[in-house]
């Protein structure tokens, strides 16, 4: 008895041996940005598109969250994840069956004492169960359970850029529509200009090469509002793609230069990237998942241990099946080891410890480049608002020298080169100012995605399991911590979440319980 006892333990040592302690992995974040004057206090970054006061936009991000086709991809492979998370968790579980039967036979006329005619009625249950006693199955769940993490952050990854894409794509068309209207506008001042430059030729004040001169600047100033509704009509279709759409004509709302002066955004510390930034999360899972992977691997070096057990009723007589004597029962227990099979087991552990360095490596890779993409956006703000002076103190110069330069021709003090000069200059200047205000905004744009800004991470978490508060992936998402509500409808408000009667004071408006915006 203390032998068996004690082989009992040893056993159980064994099977403990066999989760692998991973160590945690350290991403090598610094602690600060390289940087100077960096905002690094915390704020919430979940609707940072409301900042900029445009109820278009606000319904743009809404119509694309509502109708991408790449977010519905990834919203159908958060429920495959799902399922297949199901699907593996299932066999922990034993697996009960029923089965019934009836035969009727004619036996051989040469077997002697054998009934010419026999019935076979049977109805039984079966049971099957492998005991997981090296913690193969449980690993396998959890490699699955990471892996619907992964997918649920992956396609938060998709969200954040959709929004972003919505964003930058709408500030690049404000900004064409206004470069736009100063080509038309400098197209008529330089067809004023062509209509004084022949008069004057006409007259024989000036020659006919201040004329041409003229022409070209015209036909130049017509050339770039040719290329400028081009890529107007060009922006306006990518634009409908993104909300799902074939390309139609798109709402317009703030003007590109009235949006407020961007503010300083709250940064925070580099380490508040790991647990904001989707793409991120999803490299952690993927990870996690890869080592559970190898522990189940690990596992096919020792027995599967199965229990099965069958039970029911068999009689010759369908009047006699349901009777006492026509019980029968069966137990049993079976052990299943690999002997030999030319070392894949080992090859597979190996495959399988490949790929977790990779996706080790990959976990680097994406901390790394998080990194980068916050300091290159704040490099790109800080750039596009002293560039926006400078093109503001640019085009009021260019302005008066334009004046100047006009007066001078008209009084017959230079020639007709200084105007043109001027105007081309002035023209120059104002586009460059408007294309500084569209980086001002796309590069804001750019370091609210690398923040990680538009979802709540802890919201995921919660939804992975359908049994905790919250519900599960894609059935609303409303806020755990709001209060307990009835949902009477569902209705299209923000991203399709659940009304919620009276408010909540993390919701983002009055009617909406719902923080991280599911489809």
């Amino acid at each position: 008895m203390r032998r068996a006892l004690a082989m009992g333990v040893l056993v159980l040592a064994g099977c403990a041996a066999l989760r692998t302690d991973h160590p945690p992995v350290d991403a090598g974040m610094p602690a600060a940005w390289h940087l100077d004057g960096v905002d690094t206090s915390s704020a919430p970054l979940t609707v940072w598109w409301s900042t900029f006061g445009d109820p278009v936009l606000q319904e743009l991000v809404v119509a694309a969250l509502d109708g991408n086709r790449d977010l519905a991809i990834a919203a159908a492979r958060v429920a495959q994840a799902r399922a297949n998370l199901a699907l593996v968790r299932s066999e922990q579980f034993p697996t009960v069956s029923a089965q019934a039967s009836a035969a009727r036979a004619r036996s051989s006329v040469t077997l002697p004492g054998a009934p010419r005619i026999a019935n076979d009625f049977a109805l039984e249950g079966l049971i099957s169960y492998e005991v997981d006693l090296w913690g193969r199955l449980q690993r396998s769940t959890d490699a699955a359970r990471a892996d619907l993490l992964a997918t649920a952050y992956g396609r938060e990854t998709v969200r954040l850029t959709l929004i972003a894409d919505v964003a930058r794509s709408y500030f690049t068309l404000r900004s064409l529509d206004l470069q736009l209207e100063i080509a038309q506008r400098t197209l008529r001042v330089r067809e004023d200009a062509l209509r004084l430059a022949e008069r004057r030729w006409r007259g024989g004040v000036t020659s006919e090469l201040d004329y041409r001169q003229a022409e070209v600047a015209l036909q130049n100033a017509a050339a770039v509002i040719t290329n400028l509704e081009q890529q107007t009509g060009v922006e306006q279709s990518t634009l409908s793609l993104l909300l799902g759409r074939f390309p139609h004509e798109i709402p317009r709302g703030v003007p590109v230069m009235a949006f407020a002066a961007p503010p300083d955004v709250p940064v925070g510390l580099p380490s508040v990237l790991l647990a904001r930034r989707p793409d991120i999360l999803t490299a952690e899972q993927n990870l996690l998942a890869a080592n559970a992977r190898i522990d189940a691997a690990r596992t096919l070096y020792f027995p599967t241990i199965a229990l099965t057990g069958a039970f029911g009723w068999a009689s010759s007589s369908l009047s006699n099946l349901l009777s006492s004597g026509a019980l029968f029962w069966q137990v049993g227990a079976a052990a299943a080891q690999s002997i030999f099979n030319a070392g894949r087991t080992r090859a597979q552990v190996e495959l399988l410890t490949a790929q977790q360095q990779e996706l080790l490596a990959q976990y680097a890779k994406t901390v790394q480049a998080s990194f980068a993409e916050v300091e290159n956006a704040l490099i790109r703000i800080r750039g596009a608002a002293a560039q926006h002076a400078t093109q503001a103190a640019q085009v009021a110069s260019t302005e008066r020298t334009l004046a100047l330069a006009e007066t001078r021709y008209r009084n017959g003090y230079s020639s007709f080169l200084e105007v043109l000069d001027a105007q081309r200059n002035l023209f120059t200047a104002e586009l460059a100012q408007v294309q500084a205000r569209e980086t001002q905004l796309t590069s804001l744009v750019t370091l609210y995605r690398a923040l990680g800004g538009g979802w709540d991470p802890a919201a995921i978490a919660a939804d992975v399991e359908p049994s905790r508060p919250g519900g599960g992936l894609g059935n609303g998402g409303c806020n755990s911590s709001c209060p307990s509500i009835t949902v009477t409808a569902k209705e299209t408000l923000w991203n399709n979440c659940y009304r919620e009667p009276g408010g909540c004071s993390r919701c983002t408006a009055p009617s909406r319980c719902c923080s991280a915006y599911w489809p």
